[in-house]
């Protein structure tokens, strides 16, 4: 297929089409002379190996709100007139030869921006000077509607600086991966609830004044290898519910006044340069903390114990793994425990062995002697047999 019509007679003509998916016409070179309906709402290209151009007439769109181009490796740019003013959402991945946005993609109603894989995209267009707009300042790049950005696998593309989001004040969902020349967080995100960084091998700190994201809800860290440290003034994102850290080989510490005071979930995984102690972590302040999973940290930790108040009563799921050292587990104080997760694993990996259990602590029945209590010792006492019958490490006892 090398063109969507071939007479005289033209997809415009189709006045009640509002969706156009167009999906592995490798035949496909140009749409530049082709009319599209004036009332479409969604266009897709998807797959098409030799597309170059795109339509001429795309701005004049009015009604467009969504236009995804995917694995289009030949198209290096958009029409000049660039996008329809009513664009909501635009997605762009695997256009490995694209090397510009559409200038104007900063002057209507974008609140969805995902850039994924494009190679060759370097940086966004510098901001228009012969428009003015009363709500907009000269430096900005950014839409001020803008709701979410996701930055994935853009090797070469420049960072984002604070004029770029001087204006917004919509920015709710950020995501970036693979991201090698983001080396500071900017700041104007205090209306940002999702942050979400991954590869990002230049970042090493947060701004030391602290994140600028006081509506910040989920925080996720992954992959970071050269990150210190966290953010100093973590325990002011008071809306912070979920943390999630993994794989920061570089990370050697927490912050000295602590953690958000209103966690309810923290996963700290595969992070084998911490090295502060458990017992150094607070989390018997996080008193909302309902999960928790801790994995590859804290090397010498040899017991976990609630009568050491190193973990809060509101805990209902706890997750450990990797904790070679930890030889007991005495959690009689959790009331709200109700799932336990111990992995343990010894070399070669297939000799791996996972427990799931459903813990009930005494605490929770009448009589201590509660029948289903007793079943789920011999449950353990069961599997302990199991794991040592087949020569795997023993489980940590677990006290009740």
């Amino acid at each position: 297929m090398t063109s969507l019509w071939e007479n005289r007679f033209g997809l415009e003509c189709l006045r009640g089409l509002e969706s156009i998916d167009i999906w592995q016409c490798h035949g496909l070179v140009s749409l530049e002379e082709q009319r599209l309906p004036c009332n479409l709402k969604h266009l897709k290209i998807e797959n098409c190996a030799n597309l170059q151009r795109l339509p001429n007439g795309l701005q004049s769109l009015t009604c467009l709100e969504e236009l995804s181009l995917q694995s289009c490796p030949k198209l290096e740019s958009f029409p000049e007139m660039g996008l329809p003013s009513m664009l909501r959402s635009l997605v762009l991945q695997k256009c490995k030869t694209l090397k510009l946005l559409p200038h104007n993609y900063n002057s209507g109603f974008l609140e969805y921006l995902e850039i994924e894989h494009c190679p060759c995209l370097i940086s966004f267009p510098e901001a228009p000077t012969l428009v003015v707009l009363k709500s907009w300042r000269s430096e900005n790049v950014h839409p001020s509607t803008l709701k979410r950005l996701e930055i994935w696998d853009c090797g070469q593309f420049q960072p984002i600086s604070e004029q770029m989001l001087h204006s917004n004040t919509a920015l709710e969902q950020l995501s970036i991966s693979n991201y090698p020349n983001m080396k500071i967080l900017p700041g104007f995100l205090h209306s940002l609830t999702y942050l979400y960084i991954y590869g990002c091998q230049g970042l090493v700190s947060f701004p030391e004044r602290g994140l600028p994201t006081p509506n910040l809800r989920d925080l996720y860290i992954n992959n970071c290898e050269n990150l210190k440290s966290l953010s100093h003034q973590m325990q002011n994102l008071s809306s912070l519910q979920g943390l999630n850290i993994r794989n920061c080989q570089g990370l050697e510490s927490f912050p000295e006044c602590g953690l958000a005071p209103n966690l309810t979930s923290l996963s700290i995984r595969d992070c084998v340069t911490l090295k502060v102690p458990l017992s150094e972590w607070g989390l018997h302040r996080l008193t909302s903390l309902s999960s928790l999973y801790i994995s590859g940290v804290c090397p010498s930790l040899a017991s976990l114990s609630d009568d050491d108040c190193l973990l809060p009563t509101t805990l209902s799921k706890l997750f450990i793994s990797k904790l070679d050292s930890l030889a007991c587990l005495a959690l009689k104080n959790l009331s709200s425990l109700e799932r336990i997760s111990i992995y343990r694993s010894r070399k070669p990996i297939d000799e791996s062995f996972v427990v799931c259990a459903v813990f009930f602590p005494p605490t929770r029945y009448e009589e201590k002697n509660d029948e289903r209590v007793q079943c789920l010792l011999g449950l353990i006492r069961l599997v302990s047999a199991i794991v040592h019958k087949h020569e795997y490490r023993q489980l940590p006892s677990l006290l009740l």
